[in-house]
């Protein structure tokens, strides 16, 4: 159930929230091109485009900010509806796959309370150097595939995070 979900979480929201994402960021700053046979050094391009790129940076990071706690809300959504069907069909009730709103609300607030700013602080970590990199070094047409390989990594994070309280296995 954990990888299930950690795909579908993938690629019903990561994915898009971030090819739109880096459409808007190319769109209000593109990146600073040179005329070719120009003499510029690479290093006098890096500096005049270094603080459009860490603006770049932040602004692909900013995200975070609201795509981190939507997580917690659906794994804790997707978690208690599966553990609903889990018990329903244990006991004969039809596998009732609504979950338990009460548990969802409950598994949310300790999620939010423990968790969102440790997970926040660790995503400025990770995807400002992670974009800045981007910006610098690969290809826009490549930008989106560098954070999404980047991103199984944080979503095994996340995924972790997420579970460090259970105690059974999914």
């Amino acid at each position: 159930t954990r990888l299930a979900k950690m795909i579908s979480w993938t690629i019903v929201a990561y994915v898009p929230i971030n090819f739109y994402a880096f459409r808007i960021i190319e769109r209000i700053l593109p990146d600073v091109t040179v005329a070719a046979g120009s003499r510029s050094s690479f290093v006098s391009i890096l500096r005049q485009s270094m603080p459009r790129i860490v603006a770049k940076a932040f602004l692909a990071t900013s995200p975070a900010i609201f795509i981190n706690p939507i997580f917690f809300m659906y794994s804790s959504t997707v978690e208690a509806s599966i553990e609903t069907a889990r018990r329903s069909s244990s006991n004969g009730s039809g596998g009732d796959w609504r979950p338990d709103w009460k548990i969802v609300e409950a598994s949310v607030v300790r999620r939010y309370q423990e968790d969102l700013i440790p997970v926040l602080s660790n995503a400025v970590q990770l995807w400002v150097p992670v974009n800045i990199f981007n910006f610098c070094f690969v290809p826009r047409h490549f930008r989106v595939v560098t954070v999404s390989v980047v991103a199984t990594l944080w979503n095994t994070y996340l995924s972790l995070v997420t579970h460090k309280h259970n105690n059974t296995p999914n």
